[in-house]
């Protein structure tokens, strides 16, 4: 077999279907060499989300754009279960994902404290993320969430969830 040396991929905008997703998910869980993936503006939502967040559990990529998609909260558990399994993730942008209830940041939040690798979490245009205070709120601690998040966690101007840029 040919070895593949293919280290950013850029699929943004391509529409891409369930079949893609799952395509993908079988790509992430290959021992490919991929580094940088973009898979933002791609109206990927329901089981491609869910194909998509099995996939980056156990990839080696170092950032993936999932920007624009519209994931919604049916697919923040699997996401948050991803960003606890993988070992090499350092950013994560899922702007613009129609996540409008505090309670998906705050599952995110929680998955940030356990993530060993991840050092930004993209969370702009997110309806459900608003205040630190927000999400607090809904993380299962009785006390404020711990520095390290906090050192992840940043507000722009909008006071929405983001994270330093890739």
């Amino acid at each position: 077999p040919q070895s593949i040396h293919l280290k950013d991929l850029n699929l943004s905008g391509n529409q891409l279907n369930h079949d893609a997703c799952v395509a993908i998910q079988e790509m992430l869980h290959a021992e490919i060499p991929l580094v940088n993936l973009n898979l933002s503006w791609n109206s990927i939502r329901g089981q491609g989300a869910d194909d998509i967040a099995e996939g980056l559990a156990f990839c080696n990529l170092r950032t993936c754009d999932l920007s624009w998609n519209g994931f919604n909260g049916h697919a923040v558990p699997p996401i948050a279960q991803a960003l606890i399994l993988n070992q090499s993730i350092t950013h994560l942008d899922l702007s613009y994902n129609q996540l409008d209830d505090p309670k998906d940041c705050a599952i995110l939040a929680a998955a940030i404290q356990e993530s060993a690798t991840l050092q930004g979490l993209h969370m702009d245009g997110n309806k459900g993320c608003f205040t630190m205070q927000a999400v607090e709120k809904h993380v299962d601690h009785k006390s404020k969430i711990s520095e390290e998040l906090e050192h992840k966690l940043d507000f722009d101007h909008h006071e929405q969830v983001l994270i330093p840029p890739f």
